[in-house]
């Protein structure tokens, strides 16, 4: 990590990027290592805001549906779980070493 804080979410991930590391613009399906000091994931450059929060900040979503409290890595799956089983809610919990402002 660069120690600078960003904002837990894909657009601000690739500004981030883009603003302090020089990534390119787009991203797209060209494939590249990831930037994260000491991964060496490959990927395409498209799929480093889903990585990035997955791999090293740790992020889950939590559904909070009754009855209900399956884990999910990728906010989509726990986007259709919801649909699917009508659960509304998520509580979004990251790796212990990520710094979160409340």
């Amino acid at each position: 990590p660069c120690g600078l804080w960003v904002k837990t979410d894909r657009r601000s991930i690739i500004r981030h990027g883009q603003r302090w590391h020089g990534d390119a613009r787009g991203g797209g399906d060209r494939k590249i290592t990831c930037p994260w000091s000491g991964c060496d994931s490959q990927m395409r450059a498209s799929a480093i805001p889903r990585h990035t929060l997955s791999a090293h900040f740790g992020a889950v979503w939590i559904c909070r549906g009754t009855g209900c409290s399956k884990v999910f890595t990728r906010h989509y799956s726990f986007k259709a779980h919801s649909r699917k089983y009508g659960c509304h809610g998520a509580t979004v919990r990251y790796d212990t070493s990520t710094r979160v402002i409340n």
